[in-house]
């Protein structure tokens, strides 16, 4: 069985991704190609200690490669994202992200109008 369709990884979570990632290998040896010791990587599949970015991104390589697709493209991982946030458990995050994106001075909330 595919591991994206193994009822034991959470590919939404980043927890999830990194044990899509790793696959048949162990943690031993996942944890040499990211960079980390062995019981780092431990923390980051039980969701113990987040990862750096530089982690995820590198899962999320190991990913694409696995299903032999090119990077998606900045409006397919932005939909993701939009489906993936419109899920009711979802709500804080959405109000943590608004109140960044405010904090910011990024979040413009007006709807384009069709003369925009």
């Amino acid at each position: 069985m595919s591991p994206l369709l193994s009822s034991e990884v959470e590919p939404f979570t980043v927890k999830g991704l990194i044990r899509l990632a790793r696959g048949q290998r162990t943690q031993a040896q996942f944890a040499r190609i990211l960079g980390v010791k062995q019981d780092v990587l431990c923390k980051y599949e039980k969701g113990r200690t987040n990862p750096p970015v530089s982690v995820i991104e590198h899962c999320m390589r190991e990913v694409q490669k696995a299903d032999n697709k090119g990077p998606p493209s900045a409006n397919a991982l932005a939909e993701r994202v939009r489906t993936e946030l419109a899920a009711a458990n979802y709500g804080a995050l959405r109000a943590a992200i608004a109140s960044f994106l405010d904090a910011a001075g990024l979040n413009d909330r007006r709807r384009p109008t069709k003369a925009e």
